[in-house]
């Protein structure tokens, strides 16, 4: 059991496919499910996939994820997607892939000329001397 993927998506696109695959033909549908952790949080940045299954008689299955545009200049952020359990499939056992069982994904935050981001500035004012014991005057 493996799962391949993209290294980066842009905010506010949808990846490009994630590939979850066995190296032989299930004869029953197969359910994989997926942690996530990193700096991208999902349900904040981006939509996490729960779970896939790979139908029987196949090898693999695809999905994809949505990223959240959420119009903060932040950088880029990293997400990794991760096997977490794989059941059923008509195998006696299946196991993740030793190295080929997560994929680290990069929402990069890009300018996009048909979308400007917007960049708020504070400015913090008041008076620049105060009697003791009396208010600020703003």
């Amino acid at each position: 059991m493996s799962l391949a993927g993209p290294s980066d998506v842009d905010e506010g696109e949808t990846t490009t496919d994630y590939t979850v695959s066995v190296d032989q033909a299930t004869t029953a549908p197969l359910t994989v499910t997926f942690t996530y952790s990193g700096v991208a949080v999902d349900g904040t940045d981006f939509t996490g996939v729960a779970q896939v299954i790979i139908p029987a008689d196949a090898t693999s299955t695809t999905f994809d994820i949505a990223t959240i545009d959420d119009n903060i200049a932040e950088g880029s952020e990293v997400y990794t997607v991760t096997i977490n359990t794989v059941t059923g499939g008509g195998f006696e056992l299946v196991e993740a892939h030793p190295t080929d069982n997560s994929v680290d994904t990069t929402i990069c935050e890009e300018e996009k000329a048909d979308q400007q981001r917007q960049t708020a500035l504070v400015r913090l004012g008041g008076a620049s001397e105060v009697e003791g014991g009396e208010s600020a005057a703003v």
